[in-house]
């Protein structure tokens, strides 16, 4: 069983023959799809070499937002991974997580713990 990767789509699809680089057409949008890994068809590519390429793509993507964040001034949540922004008032922050960091240098702290930067 696959779903249409069209995302207006995205109908429920039978492949009887899943062979691996096999272009199959979607009934219902006409959109052509890889029998084998169900994504949209990946013209002179392998399925592992397609997966690949999306992989490296995507890690791309999330290194621009990472580096956006950072000029922006955002700071990672040290207990959660959330980003953070302060928009007012001391380096000292509590994520909905429950963790106290300093917004400054990044690193958690204890309460209490009379850190400053």
């Amino acid at each position: 069983r696959l779903f249409c990767p069209n995302k207006k789509c995205s109908q429920l699809l039978i492949a009887d023959d899943k062979r691996a680089n096999t272009a199959m057409e979607c009934p219902y949008c006409t959109e052509q799809l890889c029998a084998n890994c169900g994504v949209a068809w990946h013209q002179g590519m392998t399925c592992q070499q397609y997966q690949v390429g999306r992989d490296a793509a995507g890690q791309r993507d999330d290194q621009a937002v990472l580096d956006l964040a950072e000029q922006e001034g955002l700071r990672r949540c040290p207990g959660c991974g959330q980003m953070v922004e302060r928009t007012q008032g001391c380096s000292h922050m509590h994520c909905r997580c429950g963790a106290v960091f300093c917004y400054s240098c990044g690193k958690s702290k204890k309460r209490g713990s009379g850190h400053y930067c």
